[in-house]
């Protein structure tokens, strides 16, 4: 995947960060729209897994593939 730290320390902050996590959680973005092209959308199953109380690691791929998508 490449050089991921900063990406990875990035999301972490973010994914402890009560006011974006509570915001997502809350229900109040909408998903119905963009769902596959949608950071917050992303971010929003990244908090889901994050929390979801599994040992299973997780790579931050769907950030990567957005992020190339949006810099073609």
């Amino acid at each position: 995947m490449g050089n991921t730290c900063f990406l990875n320390s990035t999301l972490q902050c973010l994914t402890y960060t009560c006011p974006m996590v509570n915001y997502l959680l809350s229900g109040r973005h909408d998903h119905t729209y963009h769902k596959s092209s949608c950071l917050m959308c992303i971010f929003h199953l990244h908090i889901l897994k994050a929390f979801s109380c599994t040992d299973i690691p997780f790579e931050p791929l769907p950030f990567i593939l957005q992020l190339k998508r949006g810099c073609s």
